[in-house]
């Protein structure tokens, strides 16, 4: 199939899981979000004609743990352990992200600019001191996740000028950040309407930034 089939794919599995949340078809649900990642995997993979690159490879990898978290949270309503575990598959997603970034600076010589530090750094201590106090026995996961986000997002961000794609990946990180935050704050800080809704459109919006951007940045090598 071809990218645009591939992307048609993609948006028919949203809208499926997004419906399925507003009528509480749970079938559905568990179906489209089990799909989600492995449609858009497919899609990077389909649309690199010569072949995915190492650091593309690492793009794959954050897909691919993203995949693994999102089943494991399908379950988290049943015992806590789902949720931590969905927890430490997403933080290796981010992980993944994070090299991957990193390679893309690497390969250019971009040198950090440190400057972009200081909005991530704000971001961390506003989150950790609105939600610390109602964390209980989840304050370290919380504490390690937020630093990885965190840094996550101080790479792509750094992209946004070195590298083609970059602007893409970092709307999408700056998405998958929000995401996150969303959901920290309705599980742990204050439960509101939407807040599903909310938390599934950044995220998907966030991937697909960041699959799509990694894949310009591929084009432009060749």
């Amino acid at each position: 199939m071809n990218r645009i089939t591939w992307l048609t794919c993609y948006a028919i599995v949203v809208a499926g899981y997004l419906a399925a949340m507003q009528l509480e078809h749970t079938v559905l649900m568990i179906v489209c979000k089990v799909l989600l990642m492995p449609v858009l995997a497919l899609y990077f993979i389909t649309s690199q004609s010569s072949g995915i690159v190492a650091p593309g490879k690492l793009v794959i990898g954050g897909l691919l743990f993203s995949w693994v978290g999102d089943t494991l949270l399908l379950f988290q309503a049943t015992d806590e352990l789902f949720f931590l575990g969905g927890l430490s598959a997403f933080l290796l997603a981010h992980i993944f992200y994070i090299f991957y970034f990193r390679a893309l600076l690497k390969a250019r010589q971009v040198q950090l600019s440190w400057i972009v530090l200081l909005p991530v750094a704000v971001y961390y201590g506003v989150l950790m001191i609105v939600l610390f106090p109602h964390l209980g026995t989840m304050q370290v996961p919380v504490v390690v996740y937020g630093l990885v986000i965190s840094t996550m997002l101080f790479f792509a961000l750094q992209t946004v000028r070195a590298v083609k794609g970059g602007p893409l990946m970092a709307a999408g990180a700056l998405l998958f950040v929000a995401s996150d935050s969303i959901l920290a704050f309705n599980r742990f800080y204050q439960p509101f309407a939407m807040a599903g809704l909310l938390i599934m459109l950044t995220y998907v919006v966030a991937q697909s930034w960041i699959t799509e951007g990694a894949l310009v940045q591929a084009a432009s090598k060749k």
